[in-house]
């Protein structure tokens, strides 16, 4: 599968036309646990992203999660589903109460799938095709890293749409699962939570701290939380 026969499958998908569709793994509580073991323990490099565009309504935004769905079925990797997902949208209009918006993500994984051939594409440049296609900010990205003394662990990060990695305290490097899902100010700034953003930054400036590993802590979550303010007031 490369370039030109993903977008042909776009160009079918725009008109409707069949597109078969791999049934995928969906995550959930049973399961959790297996593809966090995957990810942590055996260490197999995937990307996370959606289809949702917060803007948009949950119609269309299922319709454009399918299409997705459809072209990285179609590329040879295998996937997994991640529903439900999601923010709070800061409102556009002053007045307007927060909107929860629950994005629909999927797991790619860079193995092979024995029903497809190999695709000629990485899953980060496919990311980078999906994230373009799909008007996507930015997508996560996790692989293997061996240190200097031989250990190994995950390095999972934000990127951009361009594959660029968002050079941000808020944006990673994580190295589990569980840490991308409980880092309340990475999901914080991906959901432009401005006021939850300020709150936090109050919490944290009034820590107390008894030594110097709680001070460099302190002053990390400071950092994160102003660097993720200044990203949104740009």
């Amino acid at each position: 599968m490369n370039l030109s026969e993903i977008k042909k499958i776009i160009k079918e998908l725009a008109e409707n036309k069949s597109v078969l569709l791999a049934k995928p793994q969906i995550i959930g509580e049973a399961n959790y646990g297996r593809v966090k073991d995957k990810i942590e323990n055996q260490m197999v490099p995937f990307v996370m992203l959606s289809g949702f565009r917060g803007n948009l309504s949950k119609k269309n935004n299922l319709k454009r999660q399918k299409g997705l769905e459809s072209i990285v079925s179609s590329t040879g990797y295998p996937w997994t589903k991640m529903p439900g997902s999601g923010y709070v949208e800061d409102p556009e209009i002053e007045g307007e109460a927060p909107r929860e918006v629950r994005e629909n993500s999927i797991l790619i994984w860079d193995e092979k799938r024995p029903d497809k051939e190999e695709s000629d594409l990485s899953i980060f440049e496919l990311a980078k095709f999906l994230a373009n296609e799909y008007n996507q900010d930015s997508f996560i990205h996790g692989r293997p890293f061996q240190s200097d003394d031989g250990e190994s662990e995950m390095i999972i990060r934000l990127y951009t749409k361009d594959g660029d990695p968002i050079k941000e305290s808020w944006a990673g490097p994580w190295s589990s699962l569980t840490q991308v899902n409980d880092d309340d100010l990475f999901w914080s700034a991906i959901g432009s939570k401005q006021a939850k953003l300020t709150e936090m930054l109050e919490q944290y400036k009034s820590m107390k701290v008894g030594s110097k590993l709680e001070a460099m802590e302190k002053q990390y979550k400071i950092d994160a939380a102003k660097s993720a303010l200044n990203r949104k007031n740009k």
